[in-house]
């Protein structure tokens, strides 16, 4: 079994998904700094980070079951203590299927990258909007993370911005975007806008449209000038969505989606009655499936042992 040069510590971490396998599929990892028992998708790396420089883990790979190749991964959120990283797993078998967190090399640097781990990604920091194909918005310097994000802005009755993306035709696809909303009391800046209206931000609440504005089931206000991570699961064979504001679930739709495939993504600025202005950041597109893999185990911490002549065992 190999290793990855330079680490000194690594877990396993098995994975399957019963009803089908999977490729280049995302998924979500919490990780902790500090001591703690991994299991499901959190996992503690017993405070040996060597590079966890204030609040960036530098020093996290993931590898396929053979020990060294290299699987994309991204950094949502990161402090001094935990992260919420996303790893591209590039086979998920039906059985277990084996992979392995690296960790404590000292010197290193990330290579979180949303990019190569998403099937679509921007954070705006390049300060344009060249990914996007519709693009009335601009870029704006109020930033949930880094320099720049994607500002639309009506000012007209009956105008609409848009910024939207094309993508390969699907029947489920999870869209994450983080959003901002100028005011409370106005209509209305649809966050995902694509397909229909499954997501909008409309007279002080997050809401959907299916001939007429409503709640989610489990009913969200939001306030003005505040950053929202909003998230929606969907599922055209079965028409249905689930939609998360803030990591937390409020419900799922079942009068909007059509059934047709996923073609894109989009959000608009609409100004309509009155104007409703927006900033996004971090507009993501990746994988979905219903039910999704799941997390089945995790293996004792390991270490490389380097024998005289240069070869080296697992001590676990």
């Amino acid at each position: 079994m190999s290793w990855l040069s330079g680490y000194q510590y690594r877990q396993k971490l098995v994975l399957k998904r019963a009803d089908g396998a999977q490729t280049d599929y995302q998924m979500k990892l919490t990780m902790h700094k500090g001591t703690g028992t991994s299991a499901g998708a959190v996992c503690y790396l017993g405070n040996k980070a060597e590079s966890w420089a204030a609040s960036i883990p530098h020093d996290v790979r993931f590898t396929t079951a053979g020990g060294e190749t290299q699987l994309k991964y991204w950094i949502e959120t990161s402090d001094t203590s935990s992260a919420t990283i996303w790893i591209k797993f590039d086979s998920i078998g039906t059985t277990d299927t084996d992979f392995y967190i690296y960790y404590g090399k000292e010197s290193e640097t990330t290579t979180s990258s949303g990019e190569d781990t998403f099937i679509f990604f921007d954070d705006f920091e390049s300060g344009d909007l060249d990914k996007w194909d519709t693009k009335t918005f601009a870029i704006s310097t109020t930033a949930y993370q880094g320099t720049y994000s994607a500002y639309g802005e009506t000012t007209v009755t009956g105008e609409i911005k848009y910024l939207s993306k094309s993508i390969t035709a699907c029947r489920k696809a999870r869209y994450i975007v983080w959003a901002r909303f100028s005011v409370t009391n106005k209509d209305a800046f649809y966050i995902f806008h694509r397909p229909s209206y499954v997501l909008a931000a409309q007279s002080g609440y997050f809401r959907y449209y299916d001939g007429s504005w409503k709640n989610l089931p489990t009913s969200t206000s939001f306030a003005a000038n505040t950053w929202y991570r909003c998230e929606a699961t969907l599922n055209q064979d079965t028409k249905k969505y689930k939609v998360y504001i803030n990591g937390s679930y409020k419900g799922e739709i079942t009068t909007v989606l059509t059934g047709s495939d996923q073609t894109g993504t989009r959000h608009a600025s609409s100004y309509a009655a009155s104007q409703t202005n927006g900033w996004i950041d971090n507009s993501i597109v990746a994988k979905f499936d219903d039910p999704e893999p799941t997390y089945e185990s995790w293996g004792s911490e390991e270490t490389p042992v380097t024998t005289k002549r240069g070869a080296f065992f697992m001590v676990m």
